[in-house]
């Protein structure tokens, strides 16, 4: 007799190690961003590579939290921090406020506007206006 629910088990475990949502190296996660900002941030970071000073970063993270973003991460490119990744909510009213707030930093960098096709999160990389 065989057992039906450690076979399913087994294979679920092995579909969800197959995809890589079993395990991530710890410097796959993306940090948070305002965390990361105020803590992590090497000192002379924001100034050789954005737009943005530490203290108008934090202010921009806090903004997005305040326009209804569920999260915001630092975004990676290669390993390498290269952006924020913005999380959408779900209400229309919040990721409208969010969606504005967001193509204004898009525009700062002469990017086009995002558009909102009901996505999970977006990214704002970092430019040189």
């Amino acid at each position: 007799m065989r057992c039906r629910s450690c076979v399913v088990a087994v294979a679920v475990f092995l579909l969800g190690a197959a995809s890589g949502g079993a395990w991530e190296p710890e410097e796959a996660v993306e940090p948070e961003a305002l965390r990361w900002v105020q803590e992590e941030c090497p000192p002379d970071f924001f100034r050789s590579r954005t737009q943005f000073t530490r203290r108008s970063a934090e202010r921009l993270v806090r903004r997005l939290y305040d326009s209804g973003a569920l999260d915001v991460t630092m975004a990676r490119i290669l390993g390498e921090i290269a952006g924020f990744r913005v999380f959408l909510p779900l209400q229309p009213l919040r990721r409208r406020d969010l969606m504005t707030l967001v193509n204004k930093r898009l525009s700062e960098c002469s990017l086009a506007p995002a558009e909102d096709r009901g996505q999970e999160d977006i990214v704002l990389w970092f430019c040189r206006p």
